[in-house]
């Protein structure tokens, strides 16, 4: 089944795995689990059922995550990897 799923503000992103874009999301069960469905209607997302036929379970959204930053060197001390016992 497919769902609309309107945010009660304007977001934008990932919420219990489904993808909003200014406030507007769709999923397909059971591609989404009913779990994240019930989750966003119970804190105040709009849910209404667009298509009630099955979604094709092959359908796959692929969403790319930004690339890595590069990493910085730290800074302090380096760590001191010698010991000395006793003296």
């Amino acid at each position: 089944m497919h769902y609309r799923i309107t945010a009660p503000v304007g977001h934008t992103g990932i919420v219990a795995g489904v993808s909003f874009a200014n406030g507007v999301g769709h999923c397909c069960y059971p591609v989404t689990p009913m779990g994240a469905i019930e989750f966003l209607r119970r804190h105040g997302y709009t849910v209404v059922a667009v298509d009630p036929d099955p979604c094709d379970e092959g359908e796959v959204v692929v969403i790319e995550d930004a690339p890595a930053k590069p990493s910085r060197p730290r800074r302090g001390k380096p760590n001191d990897t010698t010991t000395t016992e006793g003296g």
